[in-house]
């Protein structure tokens, strides 16, 4: 299903870790839809995330959109 956008927020804390491990379980498990898309909405900049964050993000091919 090409059409399918898989979006969330990136909250702060335990948010963080959990969107990140939605993003890894869709990459690992999701089948047919592991290559879709994901988006990533926050209220932080990509300058306001941690270097670990922002290379998982970056190793997953996710886009983060900021708010």
């Amino acid at each position: 299903m090409k059409d399918l956008i898989f979006a969330c927020m990136l909250g702060s804390g335990e948010g963080e870790k959990d969107a990140l491990r939605l993003a890894r379980s869709i990459r690992t498990f999701g089948g047919e839809f592991s290559f879709n898309p994901i988006w990533m909405f926050s209220q932080r900049s990509e300058h306001d995330l941690s270097e670990a964050t922002c290379q998982e993000i970056f190793s997953l091919g996710i886009r983060l959109v900021t708010f």
